[in-house]
Parts: C-alpha cells; sequence; structure tokens
C-alpha cells in the first residue's frame, strides 16, 4: 500500500492509508497545512541548532589548529640544530652556491671556499631559530632533488639544479610592506635568502673573490671621495 494520499471521487474524501484515517478535503488540506508548518519549525530549529554546533566545531578545531602549529614552529625552531647534517651534505652546500655566483673568467664560489664560509657562519654565527630554518631548508631541498630527478642535487645537470633553486626562491619570497617586515621579524629569513646573503658574503669577504672577483687595491695610495669607473670595471672590493 502507498504512502500518497488517495482521493475517493464519489465521497469526496480523502483516504491517508499509512494512518488509517479519513478527512474531507478541506479537513486534510487544513491538517496537511498544519504539519507542514510545525515541520518547517521544527526543521528550522533543528538545522538553526546544528549550525551553531558547526561554527563552534569550527572555532574550535581553528583554535586547536593554531596551537599545534604554534607548538610545532616552536619545536622547529627551538629544537637542537643537525650540524651534523649540515657538515654532511658540504658538497650540497658548494654546488648550491655555484649555482649563484659560477665560475667564468673570474672565480666562482666553488674556487672561493664558500661551503666552509656558510658552514662556519651557521654553526658560531647564527642564533638556534635561523639555524633550524637553514638547516632545515637544506633538509628539503635535498629530499626534493631526490624526489624529483632521482639523484643528490649536486649530482643534477646545471639546468635541474637551477630549477631546484628557483623553486626555493620562489618559496622563500616574503610580501612587501608590513606583512614582509612582521615575516622576517618573527618567523627569520628563508633558507634561500640566507644561503645567498652567506654566499655573497662569503665570496666577495675571500682573497680569490676580492682581487680577482672585484676590483681591489691593496694599499691606496690617498683618499678620493668620488672615482668614476671606467666602462666594465668591477664593483669595488673596499668601501
Amino acid at each position: 500500500m502507498g504512502t500518497d494520499p488517495v482521493l475517493n471521487a464519489e465521497k469526496c474524501a480523502i483516504f491517508i492509508p499509512t494512518r488509517g484515517k479519513k478527512y474531507t478535503a478541506q479537513k486534510f488540506f487544513k491538517v496537511t497545512f498544519t504539519y507542514n508548518i510545525s515541520t518547517t519549525k521544527f526543521i528550522h530549529r533543528v538545522i538553526h541548532m546544528k549550525r551553531r554546533q558547526a561554527i563552534g566545531s569550527i572555532a574550535v578545531t581553528g583554535l586547536a589548529g593554531l596551537g599545534l602549529f604554534g607548538g610545532i614552529e616552536w619545536h622547529a625552531w627551538h629544537k637542537t640544530p643537525d650540524f651534523q647534517f649540515l657538515e654532511t651534505h658540504q658538497k650540497t652546500l658548494l654546488a648550491l652556491a655555484e649555482i649563484i655566483i659560477p665560475t667564468g673568467d673570474t672565480p666562482g664560489a666553488k674556487n672561493c671556499g664558500v661551503d666552509k664560509f656558510i658552514i662556519g657562519m651557521i654553526r658560531d654565527c647564527t642564533d638556534t631559530r635561523d639555524a633550524n630554518t637553514f638547516i632545515d631548508g637544506l633538509k628539503n631541498c635535498v629530499q626534493y632533488s631526490y624526489d624529483t630527478f632521482g639523484k643528490n642535487y649536486e649530482d643534477c645537470t646545471t639546468p635541474q639544479q637551477v630549477d631546484i633553486l628557483h623553486r626555493f626562491e620562489r618559496q622563500g619570497r616574503v610580501g612587501t610592506g608590513l606583512w614582509g617586515k612582521v615575516k622576517n621579524r618573527y618567523w627569520g629569513k628563508s633558507f634561500f635568502t640566507t644561503l645567498k646573503e652567506l654566499t655573497v658574503v662569503g665570496y666577495c669577504t675571500s682573497e680569490a673573490g676580492a682581487s680577482q672577483g672585484l676590483s681591489y687595491v691593496a694599499i691606496p695610495t690617498a683618499y678620493h671621495g668620488c672615482v668614476a669607473m671606467a666602462p666594465g670595471q668591477r664593483s669595488w672590493a673596499t668601501r
């Protein structure tokens, strides 16, 4: 037996088989209308309650997620830096630095011992948070190289190395304005930013970089406040 009301034309009455009751057409519509209104109110109340519960659940979940994220970040920043990983991947650092300052008609980062300079600066002159950020970034670089090309970074071809470095360069960009300042202040510099800065400083302060990659005068005879640079001249090593 179906559940839909059945209209009896002879008696002009409506039968509701599931309830076993008989209503006239006028009474049926009145009952149906009242039932529909009550059902609508009930459904609205249930939806309203579920909406409040859902909003509450989202708020609680969001706060818990922020707390968990903050705890993970705090641990990542303040754990003991893995300097052993840094030292065992000296060849990777050397290959990264060489992509930033390659060897050409002047010495590159590889000829200036920049890898040793970077390790020394991270180990001895960098706080715990920034050291962990750099080492974790190096770990991500090593893993990404292996996952993408199936080999270590230093064993990749030059185009592959450039592609990997570009990825971490894009990943390490910060926004301009207030947000960029806040991110640098509280999250510190990215792996790529630190790598690039230490590579340039290590190169320019090395003997080969300063004397061959830059213009260098060991003993200037006099001070000249403004000196015109010749066409194609390299930047001065001293300021």
